[in-house]
């Protein structure tokens, strides 16, 4: 079996596959929304598999791979990643059984692509608030004038999350996915006296999710009820207009895990994202 490039004018046929499984797959049913099948935002190529004329597997291969089909398929992928990105490709984030067959494949293919960090993950949904929270009424969108502020931010949840710094190199197109989110209204902050308390980030959106990350709330306020109250202010307001909201959280953050429950996040699956390097050649 091999994987098939997705060209434009298949993205109806795309995303009926997609949304067969509508949470799990939000990142990539909404960047083939907004974007299409074939556009340099995805930071990679749409790829399908194929059984008698019949979409089996559809995976988002660059950057980061997103893969969703049976074994069969995660080889397929594995093998277009290899041929035709094989220098783009950082991570790869689904299923624990979807990515453990996919970076086999793949590792084996690609000897110079090195396992660097394994990590698990439960995927939250929201779709109702727990009674009796408290909100704020000081929840924003971000503005051009918060542009600077919130990407020393994100810069900062990312180092805390990955636990290293932002790669030099990587500043210019993190800087610019900052600028983008602003523009289109998809940060959100509370400022707490002379700079910013709270931020989240809206990934992804459909009609039937939210996806959030980027969730961030100054350590000085950090388990004093400041991060719930605005947390709870934002999904409120999205589930207005979605039926649910939905984020990853690490399975070895009990502290994490708590603070998204007591809004009322329930764990819908668990996830494994591998993160690659290369080796010297």
């Amino acid at each position: 079996m091999r994987a098939v490039r997705l060209v434009c004018g298949n993205e109806s046929r795309v995303l009926a596959f997609l949304n067969r499984r509508p949470l799990k797959n939000i990142i990539p049913v909404s960047s083939i929304g907004r974007y299409g099948l074939e556009s340099p935002r995805h930071r990679g190529a749409f790829y399908g598999c194929f059984e008698e004329g019949g979409l089996i597997g559809v995976s988002l291969i660059g950057h980061c791979v997103m893969p969703e089909g049976g074994e069969e398929c995660m080889a397929a992928f594995a093998e277009a990643a290899h041929r035709f990105h094989r220098d783009e490709v950082r991570q790869v984030l689904g299923e624990e059984v979807e990515v453990e067959s996919f970076s086999r494949a793949f590792t084996q293919l690609s000897p110079g692509q090195v396992v660097l960090q394994r990590e698990s993950y439960f995927q939250l949904a929201l779709r109702r608030l727990t009674e009796g929270g408290e909100t704020r009424t000081d929840l924003r969108a971000a503005t051009a004038d918060d542009q600077e502020e919130v990407t020393r931010v994100h810069a900062q949840a990312y180092q805390e999350m990955v636990g290293e710094e932002l790669p030099p190199q990587d500043w210019p197109g993190f800087r610019q996915r900052v600028i983008e989110r602003i523009e289109g209204g998809r940060v959100w902050i509370v400022r707490h006296n002379s700079g910013i308390g709270f931020k989240a980030d809206v990934v992804s959106a459909t009609d039937r999710a939210i996806y959030l990350e980027g969730i961030w709330t100054r350590p000085d306020l950090r388990s004093k009820g400041y991060g719930t109250q605005a947390l709870r202010t934002l999904c409120q307001q999205l589930l207005q207009r979605h039926p649910a909201v939905c984020l990853c959280v690490r399975d070895d953050d009990p502290r994490a895990l708590s603070f998204y429950q007591r809004i009322g996040f329930e764990a819908q699956g668990t996830y494994r994202l591998i993160r690659y390097g290369m080796t010297a050649s």
